[in-house]
């Protein structure tokens, strides 16, 4: 929950300069307001933790498999690009066929 507030704590200091973003009572009572929602969120919504789970996982495949790839070849204009090309076109397509399992599996 920290990137959500993080985000939450910049958004509220460019809304409301009157409030001390850097206090130890904001940092507890933000963070305890977001665990809160998600927590209702998982009551209310059915399947919750597969629907953040299949967010996670789409997520983490773009962040640790087609990000570094894309990055290299950016900075490395004389990197075998074919080979890289290949290797992100085959972590691709396991994400897709990795959501698409995870999205077949809330039918059950």
């Amino acid at each position: 929950m920290d990137p959500v507030a993080v985000t939450a704590t910049d958004f509220i200091e460019s809304k409301q300069t009157a409030i001390n973003t850097q206090s130890r009572p904001f940092f507890v009572t933000l963070r305890t307001l977001l665990s809160t929602m998600v927590l209702f969120g998982s009551i209310l919504i059915p399947k919750f933790h597969s629907i953040l789970g299949i967010i996670g996982a789409a997520l983490t495949s773009v962040t640790a498999f087609l990000f570094p790839i894309l990055a290299y070849l950016k900075m490395y204009q004389e990197a075998n690009k074919p080979l890289h090309y290949l290797l992100f076109t085959f972590c691709v397509v396991i994400s897709v066929l990795g959501t698409i399992g995870a999205i077949a599996s809330l039918r059950d």
